[in-house]
């Protein structure tokens, strides 16, 4: 078979030493990422016009350490669906034991030009089941002049990617955060929701946002509304899709206490433990400061909207509440106290479960306690 990438890494050695390396207790998904790459590479080497989204980009742009798999190869561009099967067979001519099959859901998502592949690789690391490796390959035959990027030599937890044109960090930050407005355009399936909240946390804190990549992030949140919101016939404006992110957001901010619902646990659990190396397993407290930071980051968003507040403003304000998260983090003893006594009394009295917030890390409470009004005074205080 001709690989695009190293061909020693589709091995069973060089696949369980990059998961021991990397923490996976399976190899499993180091195996279907790998694949994920290859197979995206092959794809774009015979058309030009496909650009990689979703969770296999998004880890393009973290440090390897921060990387998560991925079993799913998402496609956006312009494209007919003869020239997708004609790019298939010829790649299947090269990589002999790579099997592409259409996909036709018995209930198709109606006005959404979205055409769907499986593909079946050979099973590099053997297992109990036996048998091969299934990815899922769908493409988005749209364009929507998103910002995009191509990365080359990119260090990933499967391999060194060599070439992959995707789409920027803040076209995925944008994109990414319409998938967690489940009431509307978002994700439907609640198990998907921790991969994007991941996604989003990681991506949103790594890369700094001025206001030039905010503006981006916004744009982005303007297309895409309108796009999904033609596909499923909705009126829906992107303050209404924000207001939802944001709702959605709330539900993960309480895991930590008496109010968590035990199905998202499951589903965060369930991902951790298959989908990201043993260091980046996070306690529930700090999935509620991902769910609180991506709230803020939405109103922020939503205040550009509503014209509350600049992008300039917005972005110097996010830029500001992460310095601030990262500062409190360094405080323990008696200083932590007080600051966190000090936080908790800007929290509104209505607010859920205020009473257990006092045994959290002072730098949870503070991603419940902040907004764009007392910024500045919790500024003060650290």
């Amino acid at each position: 078979m001709r690989f695009i990438h190293d061909g020693v890494l589709f091995s069973e050695g060089a696949i369980r030493e990059r998961a021991r390396r990397y923490g996976f207790s399976d190899p499993l998904p180091v195996e279907l990422f790998l694949w994920c790459c290859e197979v995206a590479a092959q794809l774009q080497s015979e058309l030009d016009g496909l650009v990689l989204k979703g969770g296999a980009a998004v880890q393009l742009h973290l440090s390897v350490e921060m990387q998560r798999g991925s079993v799913d190869v998402d496609f956006v561009g312009a494209l007919r669906q003869d020239d997708i099967a004609e790019a298939m067979l010829r790649v299947h001519e090269r990589l002999e034991k790579l099997e592409f099959k259409p996909y036709k859901p018995k209930h198709p998502k109606m006005g959404i030009p979205l055409v769907t592949y499986f593909v079946s690789a050979p099973a590099l690391v053997p297992s109990r089941t036996g048998g091969k490796r299934e990815l899922k390959v769908e493409f988005l035959l749209e364009d929507f002049g998103l910002p995009v990027e191509t990365v080359t030599r990119v260090e990933t937890f499967a391999a060194v990617i060599e070439k992959i044109k995707c789409y920027s960090v803040t076209s995925l930050i944008g994109d990414k955060l319409l998938t967690l407005a489940e009431n509307t355009i978002g994700v439907r399936e609640p198990a998907d929701v921790p991969k994007q909240i991941y996604d989003v946390a990681l991506l949103s804190e790594q890369h700094k946002m001025a206001g030039e990549q905010l503006a981006e992030v916004v744009g982005v949140i303007e297309r895409l509304t309108q796009a999904e919101a033609g596909y499923r016939n909705l009126e829906l404006t992107p303050e209404d899709a924000l207001v939802d992110v944001a709702k959605t957001m709330e539900k993960y901010s309480v895991l930590d206490t008496a109010g968590a619902d035990r199905e998202i646990k499951r589903n965060i659990t369930n991902f951790q433990q298959f989908y990201i190396g043993e260091s980046q397993r996070r306690p529930w407290y700090e999935w509620c400061v991902w769910a609180l930071r991506i709230r803020f980051l939405t109103r922020l968003i939503l205040s550009t909207f509503e014209g509350q507040s600049t992008i300039n403003d917005a972005a110097s304000d996010y830029a500001l509440a992460i310095k601030l998260s990262r500062q409190l983090k360094g405080f323990s003893g008696e200083k932590a106290k007080e600051l966190k006594r000090n936080l908790l009394e800007l929290a509104c009295r209505e607010t859920p479960f205020l009473k257990e917030l006092k045994g959290k890390p002072v730098h949870r409470v503070f991603w419940h306690v902040v907004n764009r009004e007392n910024l500045s005074v919790i500024q003060s205080m650290v």
